[in-house]
């Protein structure tokens, strides 16, 4: 049995995505480790999109745009909604010992985001908190509840992927059967 072959050139291509891969994470750990976990599995998945576009044709190309459009699009409302939202933090002056609140002022957009967002997990955490064998999952400080909090990120970014990739098919379905219609009538 022989062994597939694989191009020096390919090979180059892998380990530079797996280098970029691994910064980004290093990256994102060294920013928020909620923030790696929340946005991994998109950009994973995003990825795999843009392979596809690069090597599909015809209306499936369409649905690949247009899933990495708005995959890219809803990948940053999370990440804009935990890095650019409005804090408050709250510190002690060591001069005086008085206690101070300090505001981070953030952008409007993020500061919506992030209520969508809080919104979202705080009603996942409620309705696994109802059930007895997932009750308290995000709550701890395990692996599985970095595996919990990655896939509950996941989805609502995976929905809004193929939705968007949904979209621009059928757009191209359209376009192309009226294409088709016109060919054919000429």
């Amino acid at each position: 049995m022989r062994l597939p072959r694989i191009s020096i050139g390919r090979l180059m291509i892998v380990v530079g995505l797996i280098a970029l891969n691994l910064s980004a994470a290093r990256a994102l750990l060294a920013i928020e480790a909620w923030l790696l976990v929340g946005v991994a599995p998109a950009g994973l998945a995003l990825q795999f999109a843009a392979f596809r576009l690069i090597r599909s044709r015809g209306r499936a190309r369409m649905f690949w745009a247009g899933f990495l459009a708005a995959g890219v699009l809803a990948a940053w409302s999370l990440v804009g909604a935990m890095l650019f939202r409005t804090s408050v933090n709250v510190g002690i002056n060591l001069t005086t010992g008085q206690r101070i609140t300090l505001t981070t002022p953030g952008y409007r957009a993020a500061d919506l985001a992030w209520v969508a967002w809080k919104g979202y997990v705080e009603l996942v955490e409620n309705g696994l908190a109802r059930l007895p064998t997932t009750a308290g999952i995000l709550t701890g400080g395990d692996a599985s509840t970095a595996v919990v909090g990655g896939l509950v990120a996941f989805l609502p970014q995976f929905l809004i992927a193929l939705a968007g990739g949904l979209l621009a098919w059928s757009l191209a379905g359209a376009r192309w059967a009226r294409h088709r219609r016109e060919a054919s009538a000429a």
